[in-house]
């Protein structure tokens, strides 16, 4: 198996600058590999059917965010409650190695809910 198979390549934006005409001035990202085994075991562990990375909510207005938003979908049947999320939130900050905030399809307004879930890209399906 080669190193492309064996990794995720987790990628996100970590800020964008606009000035008042809405131009971009300065875009800045990171990169973070996740051994894929480790992430297919976590979500199996975790009856997580679906995990993405989806933008923050500040950088949609353009402000800095230090974190990564994490969308989230359970298995039917297994969906936890505020503690196990919680504990879920930190087991993957723990393997990401960065802050992660997790979100379910339900936190989000309806009127862009769809909006977040279409652009949201997936790491475990």
């Amino acid at each position: 198996m080669n190193d492309e198979k064996k990794y995720v390549l987790l990628y996100k934006c970590k800020f964008k600058l606009f000035n008042v005409a809405g131009s971009e001035l300065m875009y800045n990202k990171f990169t973070t590999e996740i051994p894929r085994i480790e992430l297919s075991e976590f979500c199996r562990k975790n009856y997580i059917r679906v995990l993405s990375i989806i933008d923050s909510p500040s950088q949609w207005n353009g402000i800095s965010a230090d974190h990564i938003n994490m969308l989230v979908e359970f298995e039917p049947n297994r969906i936890p409650g505020l503690i196990r999320l919680g504990k879920i939130k930190i087991e993957l900050t723990v393997l990401l190695g960065y802050s992660v905030d997790v979100w379910t399809s339900p936190d989000f307004s309806h009127c862009f809910r769809q909006e977040v879930i279409s652009s949201a890209e997936p790491l475990y399906v």
